[in-house]
């Protein structure tokens, strides 16, 4: 009947808790397939679902936030032709998700990579798309967009040119100028080293 069950006998009383200490919960979704054009009613459809779960339930029990977790670059093609049109759907399934989550009274973030603000090695160039008439970088869209990002920026060190501090100096300098917020997503176990 919809794109995801939120089951209230089980979610509503952990929600409770939740907001009894405080602790603000968004619901987080995501996939690759959801940056696809054929793939945003899903999206749609889910935030419906979050907001009717949202009607339903005290207001102790509800999401104050929806959360997207959506990763193009995993996509085939993304290194190739297909670039540009993932990116710019990419930007507009969490446009319109946002509208959707703030109708519905609730606060919008999205994942992000640290490298959306780094210059690409084929184009020599930051990613960039058009939308709303204009062509910048994905990444500050994005920052424009959602009313929070995450910074998908999983190192194991924060100092040095693949550290979390210059992982994240960007979207950091970029959220600070339009008054946004960035959370910046750790690892927290040793990794090993990675291609």
């Amino acid at each position: 009947s919809g794109a995801v069950i939120l089951d209230d006998i089980r979610l509503a009383p952990l929600l409770e808790q939740f907001s009894e200490n405080r602790i603000r919960a968004h619901a987080l979704f995501g996939d690759k397939t959801l940056v696809l054009a054929e793939n945003h009613a899903f999206v749609r459809k889910t935030i419906a679902d979050i907001a009717a779960y949202n009607g339903r339930v005290p207001e102790r029990a509800r999401f104050s936030g929806i959360h997207v977790d959506i990763e193009p670059y995993l996509c085939l093609g993304f290194n190739g032709r297909g670039r540009g049109v993932l990116l710019k759907n990419f930007v507009l399934v969490v446009a319109d998700a946002a509208g959707l989550a703030r109708s519905a009274g609730l606060t919008f973030g999205a994942d992000i990579p640290p490298w959306f603000d780094m210059i690409n090695e084929y184009s020599e160039d930051v990613l960039t798309t058009t939308y709303g008439g204009r062509s910048k970088p994905v990444y500050e869209h994005l920052l424009d967009i959602c009313d929070q990002v995450t910074l998908m920026d999983y190192r194991t060190t924060s100092s040095g040119i693949n550290g979390t501090i210059a992982q994240a100096a960007g979207e950091l300098a970029y959220a600070a100028k339009i008054g946004k917020k960035v959370y910046i997503g750790l690892e927290t176990t040793p990794i090993e080293d990675e291609r």
